[in-house]
């Protein structure tokens, strides 16, 4: 747990707690130790016996009422672009009503971003339990790195029976996701461009209550005034849900959702799912991304849970770059020497807009990325300061000419 929970002290005790292995507790009186401590809390006194005190009959009356999940199941959805058999079982269908980036290849363009994902997740989450990635019956083949650590499950395990089958719509797979058998009743639910680059924890997702944490974008809104024809999948989503809470609830959703991880609840999605069965079936009959869609898990879920009271809006540490952007090897350098202090706790390798990736930037992020996240299975090796320090102010000084180049140039622009 490293610290992510803060230690108090019950004066029953005849001296404070002391906690070995990082493991830190805040216990608080309870009144029926036998009816409200049961359940969950049961392993209480084993855990308090780990930090060296003695839990005897009568030696205390207390309990737990950290409720944050300790440990977290790790969801991604993942696709082989380059699988000939996927590729082939896609041709025959032509998609209706469909989104205008709804037969986008380029959204399913690779550079290994799982890969990297995988390799932040193990290297700075504390507390990942079981790592499930659902495919349309493919395999990573890089998965070897990670010492059977990652099960793959396929649609077919999950899929009801109202889905289209195959399926090219992420929303409609994303219906099913919950149905994951063994899968833990809090877990992460992430796309593969969602990687870790510092220290994170389920306290980052969960609070103290076991509430799920959302984080509204500061720059991204629900779309009104475009053209429906013009839409792309996630702002069609985002308006079908806007139009569905407001006939139900009388209530107006606005904000759009940072592209994060996303902290979710089994029991809730499988509410959501009887509550909107009907939206949820159009959805799930969808071939490829269409008009009718929601999203369910990344969109709808999170507000409905904030509109029950069931999670709370937070904020967290994030950066987007964008793929396509010429700016992007430089933004990578600088986050591959900062400090890790400094860098968010996680970001996103998206694409803004429907052009093909260049050769340069697809290159650059396969450097940077193997600079910032090397191979799972290497050991630690030692930072060293001196050239982490070269390195930076040499960037810093680069940076400060070209800002300084800039400036010169529009004056003479000006004068000119």
């Amino acid at each position: 747990l490293q610290g992510w929970i803060h230690l108090s002290t019950l004066s029953s005790f005849a001296g404070p707690l002391q906690p070995t292995s990082g493991i830190e507790l805040e216990l608080v009186s309870c009144p029926d130790p036998v009816g409200e401590c049961s359940g969950a809390y049961a392993q209480l006194p084993a855990i308090i016996q780990d930090c060296g005190i003695d839990v005897s009959a009568n030696a205390w009356n207390a309990y737990c009422k950290i409720r944050t999940p300790n440990k977290l199941d790790i969801l991604y959805t993942w696709v082989d672009e380059h699988d000939p058999v996927w590729l082939a079982s896609r041709q025959p269908h032509q998609p209706q009503d469909a989104t205008a980036d709804a037969t986008d290849l380029s959204r399913f363009e690779s550079v290994d971003e799982l890969l990297y994902s995988l390799r932040g997740l193990l290297r700075y989450f504390v507390g990942v339990g079981r790592i499930f990635v659902v495919t349309d019956n493919q395999t990573p083949d890089f998965l070897d790195e990670f010492d059977g650590r990652v099960e793959i499950v396929s649609h077919d395990q999950i899929f009801s029976s109202e889905t289209a089958r195959p399926t090219f719509n992420s929303h409609a797979i994303e219906t099913s996701l919950h149905h994951i058998k063994g899968l833990s009743e809090h877990y992460l639910y992430l796309n593969d461009d969602f990687l870790f680059a510092a220290p994170v924890c389920p306290a980052d997702f969960f609070n103290e209550q076991g509430l799920p944490k959302f984080f509204y974008s500061s720059r991204a809104m629900i779309p009104t005034v475009e053209k429906e024809e013009d839409l792309v999948a996630v702002d069609c989503a985002a308006r079908n849900a806007q139009a569905i809470f407001k006939a139900r609830y009388g209530h107006s959703i606005t904000h759009k959702f940072q592209h994060v991880p996303v902290a979710s609840s089994r029991k809730v999605l499988a509410e959501i799912e009887e509550k909107f069965m009907d939206e949820i079936v159009v959805t799930r009959g969808n071939r490829f991304r269409s008009k009718t869609d929601i999203s369910v898990a990344t969109s709808f879920y999170p507000h409905y849970v904030i509109r029950k009271n069931l999670g709370i809006l937070s904020s967290i540490q994030y950066r987007y770059y964008d793929t396509r952007s010429p700016s992007l090897p430089l933004k990578l350098f600088k986050l591959c020497i900062e400090p890790v202090e400094l860098r968010p706790l996680v970001f996103c390798l998206n694409a803004v807009g429907n052009s093909d990736l260049s050769a340069r930037n697809a290159k650059t992020i396969t450097e940077q990325m193997d600079m910032l996240l090397p191979p799972a299975r290497l050991p630690e090796v030692s930072v060293n300061t001196v050239l982490d320090r070269i390195k930076r102010r040499v960037f810093y000084a680069l940076l400060k000419g070209l800002k300084v180049g800039l400036r010169i140039r529009r004056q003479m622009m000006l004068q000119a």
